[in-house]
């Protein structure tokens, strides 16, 4: 029997995200105020979110140790961060690699921009700040800004003026909305080229942001309460991870109804007595997901640690996908008894 996986994953012009140092599920997160959801609640308490800073990418600044003591102390307790990388102060870097021939590599991450994210990310959870993330500014990618950014066709080596659908100039003011950049998705221009590189940055981008609550969420969202069953199992529903788990709506029919699908899959062999019991994302977005098979003919990966079915009642699987879908690895584990995995944690 085959197992049935799916991968959500929505792109907006604007896409937000606000997150505070708790686990997700937890009572007193960040969350619309349950006597008028007009207002926040943080804690349990209706919250006026207050802040002000020097910057609207906040990540990127050298002094931020000392600019957060300084919105704390102020009474501040809400920044906004954009994931803006133009180089308009000097400081600031692309998160992308750098090849010696001066070109970037959107599939090689340059460290030094995911480290300073971290540490905003932890410097503020220190103090108990809340954080709105803004994932793309549309003055990076317009006008003088663009010119010199690692998704300009001539600054990478993965595509193409003509691969992309991109031009050399965009002139129009970042609001007149001109940037294909923000139309790849689907529904929009379905631009697959850059669409990919897209998600590969909001997947990395979300793993260091929830790492600490992505898998409890993802885990939440599977065995979700719905009309039709008390318990939905990974092999009945859409692995709806990503987007659902960060803009963390309590009901994930609604992510079902506005996420477009990125990626299925099935995933199994000719037993009936086959089940996905668990499923987990990497930092860099590989999908995880565990389970027990009575197949033969599973669908390992040369070089996996066990091929074989060890002729019990049941093994244990583990398979790995790349974010785009592409299964990476898996493979059987087991001895002649009844093995099953029911749960998996990474990194």
């Amino acid at each position: 029997m085959k197992i049935l996986l799916l991968l959500w994953l929505v792109l907006a012009n604007a896409c937000t995200i606000c997150l505070v140092a708790q686990p997700a599920e937890d009572a007193n997160r960040i969350q619309p105020w349950s006597k008028n959801p007009r207002y926040w609640q943080y804690k349990g308490q209706p919250v006026l979110l207050l802040g002000g800073s020097t910057d609207d990418n906040l990540f990127q600044i050298p002094d931020l140790k000392e600019h957060l003591d300084e919105i704390q102390k102020a009474g501040g307790n809400y920044i906004r961060n954009t994931m803006s990388d133009r180089k308009d102060k000097g400081f600031e870097v692309y998160p992308f690699k750098q090849q010696p021939d001066g070109k970037y590599n959107l599939e090689q991450w340059n460290d030094e921009y995911w480290l300073r994210f971290e540490n905003m990310l932890q410097w503020t959870g220190e103090r108990d700040i809340i954080v709105q993330i803004e994932v793309w500014d549309r003055f990076d990618y317009s006008r003088d800004n663009c010119q010199p950014h690692p998704y300009h066709p001539k600054n990478n080596v993965n595509y193409t003026y003509e691969q992309s659908g991109f031009v050399e100039h965009y002139s129009d003011h970042p609001g007149a909305n001109k940037q294909p950049f923000f139309f790849t998705t689907y529904k929009q221009r379905n631009n697959r080229v850059v669409l990919k590189y897209q998600q590969r940055f909001l997947y990395k981008m979300l793993s260091h942001s929830l790492r600490m609550t992505r898998n409890q969420c993802l885990r939440k969202i599977i065995q979700h309460e719905s009309p039709a069953r008390s318990h939905t199992s990974v092999s009945s529903l859409p692995v709806s991870a990503i987007l659902a788990l960060a803009f963390r709506f309590d009901r994930p029919s609604w992510a079902l109804e506005h996420y477009g699908l990125a990626w299925s899959t099935y995933l199994g062999g000719a037993s009936s007595s086959e089940e996905a019991r668990d499923v987990c994302v990497d930092r860099d977005g590989n999908v995880i997901v565990v389970g027990g098979t009575a197949s033969t003919d599973f669908p390992t990966t040369p070089g996996a640690y066990d091929r074989m079915y060890n002729a019990g009642s049941s093994d244990v699987f583990v398979a790995k996908f790349h974010p785009s879908g592409q299964l990476l690895w898996a493979t059987y584990l087991g001895g002649p008894n009844h093995e099953r995995a029911y749960a998996v944690e990474v990194e």
